[in-house]
């Protein structure tokens, strides 16, 4: 499901800020609702959802808000050149961007949560395919 921006918002270079969706919800029991950027708007400019995918439990029923940062620095690149009679400096600067009324920026997800029941144990055992490491450990190919 697509999320439209209630209103405008304008997110200066490295600002963070929570945008309110203006919706409520009853999530279903044994369900979530997942927030997640859109994948179009993510390429073409430099706009995130750092918690990405964000998470509504089933016992949340507050208005939904979505956490939008500008990944964009203030100053993208510095650049010194010499012209004939003196040194110049040349300064790139990130921009704020601007989420329009009306406009798509976000999507939900409803996702089934299965439920499950933890117990402790001594060991999980021995698996023939453990590598006793993580984090890439299976290599990339």
């Amino acid at each position: 499901m697509d999320i439209y921006s209630p209103e405008e918002y304008t997110i200066e270079c490295g600002q963070t800020i929570v945008i309110p969706i203006g919706i409520k919800v009853a999530i279903p029991r044994g369900y979530a609702l997942l927030i997640q950027p859109r994948s179009g708007m993510s390429r073409r400019m430099k706009i995130r959802i750092p918690n990405s995918p964000g998470l509504i439990d089933e016992d949340y029923h507050d208005e939904i808000g979505v956490i939008v940062e500008n990944i964009d620095p203030k100053v993208k690149d510095v650049d010194i050149y010499e012209p004939s009679d003196h040194l110049e400096l040349v300064k790139e600067y990130g921009g704020p961007i601007t989420i329009g009324k009306g406009e798509r920026f976000a999507q939900l997800r409803l996702i089934e949560v299965p439920r499950v029941r933890w117990r402790q144990v001594s060991s999980i055992g021995k698996f023939d395919n453990d590598h006793g490491a993580g984090f890439g450990s299976t290599g990339v190919k």
